[in-house]
């Protein structure tokens, strides 16, 4: 009896030890995807199109499509 006391103890602690790690592991996971999207909230597409784009379109000098505005107005102006 006394025996299956401490594995019990013992289950208990390793799942005590188990929530405690995985808390810790959501948490600095969740850190390090804030970190990910206030980085990239500067770089967001504010819906403007620009009105060219570098490069004539042919193989040898294609166009150069670097934002969201560039890219939209490849698609709108048939680029």
């Amino acid at each position: 009896m006394l025996h299956l006391t401490k594995k019990i103890k013992n289950l208990k602690l390793v799942r005590s030890m188990l929530a405690i790690v995985l808390a810790f592991a959501v948490l600095v996971t969740s850190l390090g995807i804030t970190t990910i999207l206030a980085a990239d909230a500067t770089n967001v597409w504010d819906g403007s199109v620009a009105t060219t784009l570098s490069g004539s379109g042919t193989e040898t000098d294609p166009y150069t499509i670097s934002n969201g505005a560039e890219l939209a107005y490849a698609i709108t102006s048939g680029g």
